[in-house]
């Protein structure tokens, strides 16, 4: 990427890209141009297994020598993005004591609460008794109580139920995409308002 810029002279833009090239190994390289991500924007990334999908993530956010060459500047990558993955241990004894461990107040748990994305047994849940799904949830809290603007999803939906996708994709509409943006990867794409799909 020859260009990454992040201005508020456009309204609403979180981010362009310009020139994005990254070599994959034994794979084609990912090519983007272009790009510019805005509030409200969903980008749905349809990759094969083996194509490079993660490790597109991981240069957006820094976090491989192959950033280097387009992101000099690793803060700003790391204000603008906060990553998802499919699965995370989690030490804390329950999921309150999770969230309360990553400075989440009790203000912003009850919000969670009142927009009906958790229920307050939820809470009460030991961290190790987690399914999969409920693990997935989880992450998905600490990344939406986050404050930076484009959330990576790679693959965090597919241990869920159908109920439970369709809380994240309801909480997705009514809150999250009223101000930030959303890059997402699943097995298959979802009904969310201004998705660009890109294929890798």
């Amino acid at each position: 990427m020859d260009k990454l810029k992040k201005k508020g002279l456009d309204k609403g833009k979180l981010l362009s890209i310009h020139d994005f090239h990254l070599d994959v190994p034994g794979n084609e390289p990912i090519k983007l141009s272009g790009l510019t991500i805005r509030k409200g924007d969903c980008i749905y990334i349809k990759a094969k297994s083996g194509r490079g999908k993660s490790f597109f993530y991981y240069s957006l956010l820094g976090m491989t020598q192959e950033s280097l060459k387009f992101a000099p500047n690793w803060n700003e990558l790391q204000s603008l993005f906060v990553y998802l993955p499919a699965y995370l241990p989690f030490f804390s004894e329950t999921v309150l004591e999770e969230l309360l461990r990553v400075q989440v107040d009790q203000h912003k748990v009850n919000q969670l609460i009142n927009t009906g994305l958790i229920a307050e047994s939820f809470l009460r849940l030991r961290c190790n008794d987690l399914s999969s799904g409920q693990n997935q949830l989880l992450i998905f809290i600490r990344g939406v109580i986050s404050d930076k603007p484009i959330l990576i999803m790679d693959e965090l939906m597919n241990a869920m139920d159908v109920e439970l996708k369709s809380v994240i994709i309801s909480y997705l509409r009514q809150y999250v995409l009223k101000d930030r943006a959303l890059i997402y990867s699943l097995h298959e794409s979802v009904d969310l308002p201004n998705t660009q799909v890109i294929e890798l």
